[in-house]
């Protein structure tokens, strides 16, 4: 039977290893808890054991433990579990426990857990321990090279075939001056013909070796122009509209002021239109202005504002718009909210 070592440092605890409790759920857990993943033997202890079984050595390990154990950090794995759930808990209750006394040192206070009857004690499957994914991530390395190998010897054999062929050595020709004549002479075309290189070889078997990748091209940007002439006399073009809300304004300032100011600075405008909020000043008119009471209870007005679509580049320029004003485009509502509110 073997036990799993203490881990931690604690006061040394009395060692009851000589003693024996027959469970054969105990006796697994504490011979796989070391070697396996929590999460797998709760699996397997859920799947193998009865209901009773559980419950039994959940109260044979309570009833054996360190008396230090239940009144500090096990207390609250002690508890009676009910409700659908309560075999789950029970087996987590057992794990929770065996765990926090070995971390805790006194794994020794407990005693000898054994088997009676060996078919109760199950076998973990062998596709859910550690040694089942090493060998799956062996196979597949394995099977990874044959594959890169296999793509590379035909390179190698050929140029192997031409060499021999070609009665080209495999180490560089050296000429001697001082050998004697052969009955061909042998020239530096003669020697480079004869030569073949990794390269050349390569790219005889290209077909079987490399893939040849076309480059797709990017697609072309479509360019707009949008025209701004007003010396054209002959036809005209209708522009388009751009609608913006001016936020945060003075309340002294009147839609008036705003148009007048943006047209001195080469703005079309349109339309220019006070933004009604829920505010005190929202019942007054276009042109009139707020009293000193009514300015008192609010602190900004906003406004829509129509322009020519042109001349958004000057409406977005922080340089145009006094400190703090903010201009943004315009939040057009949806159609089906409108007629839902209507």
């Amino acid at each position: 039977m073997i036990t799993p070592p203490a881990t931690g440092t604690t006061d040394t605890p009395v060692d009851n290893k000589n003693v024996l409790v027959v469970c054969e759920l105990l006796y697994f857990v504490g011979n796989t808890m070391d070697k396996h993943p929590l999460s797998t033997i709760k699996s397997v202890i859920c799947e193998f054991y009865r209901d009773d079984e559980i419950v039994s050595a959940k109260q044979k390990l309570i009833s054996v433990m360190p008396e230090t154990a239940k009144g500090s950090y096990c207390s609250q794995f002690m508890k009676n579990r009910i409700g659908s759930n309560k075999i789950k808990a029970s087996v987590d209750d057992i794990i929770s426990i065996m765990s926090t006394i070995d971390e805790n040192g006194q794994w020794s206070s407990l005693p000898t857990f054994c088997a009676a009857s060996r078919c109760r004690v199950p076998d973990i499957p062998d596709e859910q321990s550690d040694n089942a994914a090493i060998r799956q991530e062996l196979k597949t390395v394995r099977q990874q090279l044959d594959r890169l190998m296999s793509k590379f010897l035909p390179v190698e054999e050929s140029k192997e075939e031409l060499d021999e062929g070609r009665g080209c050595p495999s180490s560089p020709l050296i000429i001697d001056s001082h050998s004697p004549p052969q009955s061909k002479p042998v020239t530096a075309q003669s020697v480079a013909d004869s030569v073949v290189t990794y390269a050349e070889a390569a790219e005889r078997n290209r077909e079987d070796v490399f893939r040849v990748v076309t480059r797709k091209k990017a697609p072309k940007k479509k360019q707009v122009v949008v025209g701004s002439s007003t010396n054209n006399t002959l036809f005209k073009g209708v522009a388009k509209k751009a609608v913006v809300c001016v936020n945060r304004l003075d309340p002294s300032v009147s839609t008036d002021v705003v148009t007048e100011f943006l047209k001195d600075n080469g703005v079309n405008v349109l339309s220019c239109y006070r933004v009604k909020n829920k505010q005190p000043t929202s019942e007054l008119g276009d042109g009139d202005q707020p009293t000193a009471e009514l300015s008192k209870e609010i602190r900004f007005i906003s406004m829509r504002l129509c322009v020519s679509y042109s001349d958004l580049d000057k409406i977005f320029d922080t340089n145009l718009w006094p400190d703090g004003v903010v201009v943004r485009p315009w939040s057009f509502k949806n159609k089906a909210n409108i007629d839902r509110q209507s």
